[in-house]
């Protein structure tokens, strides 16, 4: 038996809510942006990042005091995380590939979960409700690949 006019609107209609649960489920198992304390520590506890000799430290702070014109009683100012280590650029860069790559296959997933519920709509609204339920089920146990 076909489905009424309702029918295939509530359908699509539920189609639609699973998808939206199912896409905001994809987005958020996607990578986050890490701050720069992160991936140092991350880098510095798979030993692809190390922190920087005494001499170059002492070499830094004079720099950025000479560049600041500070002077000995003023304070010293906050210097970046990213300039005390080493290896911080390359080890960055690798990581935000791998970030690109995640990013790139959860687009691909979406892409895919989309086609799949036009194709269900397309079923429910032109072909027979039985095979429309049927795709629904396996719809809704879809996880991705």
């Amino acid at each position: 038996m076909s489905m009424t006019v309702p029918q295939k609107k509530y359908f699509c209609n539920r189609i639609d809510e699973i998808t939206g649960t199912k896409m905001v489920l994809l987005q958020s198992s996607g990578p986050k942006e890490a701050n720069p304390k992160e991936i140092i520590l991350k880098g510095m506890a798979e030993g692809q990042i190390t922190l920087i000799t005494s001499n170059e430290l002492k070499k830094l702070i004079h720099q950025t005091v000479k560049e600041k014109n500070m002077y000995s009683n003023s304070y010293m100012p906050n210097l970046e995380i990213e300039k005390l280590v080493k290896g911080y650029e390359s080890y960055y860069r690798r990581t935000k590939h791998t970030e690109d790559v995640k990013n790139d296959f959860i687009a691909k997933q979406i892409e895919t979960l989309c086609l799949e519920a036009t194709k269900i709509k397309d079923i429910a609204m032109f072909g027979s409700s039985a095979e429309a339920h049927l795709m629904l089920k396996e719809f809704i146990e879809w996880e991705g690949k």
